[in-house]
């Protein structure tokens, strides 16, 4: 018995990335439509880290400048965010950010906004028929009704 439940356990696969849900898709796919300026941090040929502001009231200068306190700091630092995205256009899921959501669910809204931006994927349809800045009601979303039908 125990010699089946080894076998067992070896043909089981684990998950190696998040699955993302139709809500992740619309909050990226509106994340993606703002105009936030990003910032390259830095650049290898096998990733690229951005800087990304968390709120309007960032600036993204302010990243360098040296602090007083450490109350400042933490102040400045929540305020924004890095996104590791690979280079390799088919492994954008596999990047990361430092959000508290990416920490949670191993995907976020910047992530996946960034790679709609870079033209990495395309959002599925019904995450673009949401109106900008609504959320998206409980339930299965209506199909969109097709255009141009002549009965």
């Amino acid at each position: 018995m125990v010699n089946n439940w080894s076998v067992q356990a070896t043909e089981e696969k684990f998950a190696t990335q998040p699955q993302l849900q139709l809500s992740d898709w619309t909050t990226g796919y509106q994340w993606a439509k703002t105009d936030t300026k990003i910032r390259v941090v830095h650049s290898t040929p096998a990733s690229t880290t951005y800087l990304i502001p968390g709120n309007n009231s960032f600036k993204i200068d302010q990243a360098e400048k040296t602090f007083r306190c450490f109350d400042e700091y933490k102040k400045v630092f929540f305020s924004s965010w890095n996104v590791i995205l690979p280079n390799n256009q088919t492994e954008w899921i596999t990047g990361c950010c430092d959000c508290p959501d990416f920490y949670r669910k191993y995907s976020c809204k910047h992530l996946i906004g960034l790679a709609i931006r870079l033209k990495y994927v395309t959002p599925p349809l019904e995450a673009k028929s949401q109106p900008l800045g609504l959320k998206r009601k409980r339930g299965r979303p209506t199909k969109a009704r097709a255009a141009l039908i002549i009965q």
